[in-house]
C-alpha cells in the first residue's frame, strides 16, 4: 500500500524540507510505503523575530543564533554585557508581563522562578514557545506550595491543558543531563 502525503505548515511558517526515515526529500508531497517510516519537518526561522527570555547574564544562545543570521533579542532581569555581540538585550523583571507582540517565537532554557510567568505571558500574546525547564521545584504564582518535582510539572500540565486554541507538549530527551522537560506550546491560530 502506497500513500501520498502532503506537507503544510501553519499561518506564519516557513517549511524548509522534510525528511523520511533521514532522508532528505526534494518537496513537500511525497510517497510513503507500508511499514515503519518516520517524518521529520523542519523550517525555515530566518525570517521569524525570536526571544531568549530568561537569557542569564551574558545571551550566549542568542549570539549563537545571531550567529547563523538569525533574528533574536535577549532579556533577562540583568545582562552584564548590553548589546552582546549585536544582540538587541533587555534588561527586565519578567515577573512582570512584557510585550510580546513583535515576537513569533519565545525560547528559553532553565528561566527557573519565572517559568510559570512566561508561559502565561506566552499565553497572553498567543506566542509559541519553547522552554526547557530547569530542576527545581517552584511554587505557583498564587502561592500553592509543590513538595517534589514532579507535582510542579503535574501542576504546569494541568494549567497548560486548560490554555484554549494552544497544543502543548511536555517532552523528554533520553541525551538530556536531568530529567526535566522541554515545554513546547504552539498557538492554534484561526
Amino acid at each position: 500500500t502506497t500513500i501520498n502525503i502532503t506537507a503544510t505548515p501553519d499561518t506564519g511558517y516557513i517549511l524548509d524540507y522534510l525528511t523520511l526515515n533521514n532522508n532528505k526529500l526534494n518537496g513537500f508531497t511525497f510517497e510513503v510505503v507500508k511499514g515503519d517510516n518516520v517524518v521529520n519537518a523542519y523550517f525555515d526561522i530566518d525570517n521569524m523575530n525570536l526571544l531568549e527570555v530568561a537569557c542569564g547574564y551574558i545571551p550566549i544562545l542568542s549570539a549563537i543564533y545571531k550567529n547563523n543570521g538569525i533574528n533574536i533579542d535577549a532579556i533577562n532581569n540583568k545582562i552584564l554585557i548590553k548589546n552582546y555581540r549585536g544582540i538587541n538585550t533587555i534588561e527586565y523583571d519578567l515577573n512582570k508581563p512584557y510585550d510580546l507582540s513583535k515576537y513569533d517565537l519565545i525560547i528559553g532554557i532553565r528561566p527557573c522562578y519565572i517559568t510559570e510567568n512566561i508561559i502565561d505571558n506566552c499565553y497572553r500574546y498567543k506566542k509559541d514557545f519553547i522552554l526547557y525547564l530547569c530542576p527545581c521545584v517552584h511554587n505557583s504564582k498564587d502561592g500553592k506550595v509543590f513538595d517534589n518535582y514532579k507535582n510542579w510539572i503535574n501542576y504546569l500540565k494541568f494549567k497548560t491543558s486548560n490554555f484554549a486554541n494552544y497544543n502543548i507538549k511536555f517532552e523528554y530527551f533520553d541525551f538530556f543531563p536531568d530529567k526535566c522537560p522541554v515545554i513546547i506550546g504552539k498557538c492554534v491560530k484561526h
